[in-house]
């Protein structure tokens, strides 16, 4: 015995199991449809039809494990966190989530170094600093190939660069 609620599939006599409302012309239609016919129309297979995203459920689940993976062992900071908030929790999340900021970084800036501008004067001692550096890369390789000439004069120079940069911290 039939309800008298119970709509019949729109392509049988059997009680519908489907339904669907629909706004055509602006007036709102439903239709209903037993598993059968719903089936054979592609009612169950439509996209979006999962309104509760159950179909995806696995997917969902693997990518929010896979977003809370990289976490700050100093503040337990997660990816999920850094990504909602745009914070870091501490000094330590730099070197964890390195990962994520160099491609923010190149997409902020020509490049992963800064290269705006140098206070003047910052420059003279920057300037120092970096001939000392090659100066003694230039002193180790001499060291390491046993030219121990060169290697006296390229301490002679570091020592000389250091003088001065060590004059010019005074001097501020």
């Amino acid at each position: 015995m039939d309800m008298p609620n119970e709509k019949k599939c729109l392509e049988c006599d059997k009680t519908g199991v489907i339904h669907v409302s629909l706004v055509l012309d602006g007036k709102l239609t439903s239709e209903s449809y037993c598993q059968i016919h719903a089936e054979q129309s592609g009612l169950l297979h439509l996209p979006g039809y999962d309104l509760l995203g159950l179909v995806n459920i696995e997917e969902e689940v693997a990518f929010q494990l896979e977003l809370n993976v990289l976490r700050c062992e100093s503040c337990d900071c997660t990816r999920h966190n850094f990504e909602k908030s745009g914070r870091l929790g501490c000094p330590r999340c730099y070197l964890t989530f390195i990962s994520l900021l160099n491609p923010l970084l190149n997409k902020m800036h020509v490049g992963g170094s800064h290269l705006g501008k140098i206070p003047k004067k910052a420059i003279a001692e920057n300037l120092l600093n970096n001939r000392i550096k090659h100066l003694e890369t230039r002193l180790q390789d001499a060291v390491t190939n046993e030219h121990f000439e060169d290697a006296a004069q390229y301490r002679d120079k570091i020592n000389k660069f250091k003088l001065l940069a060590a004059q010019s911290i005074k001097m501020k």
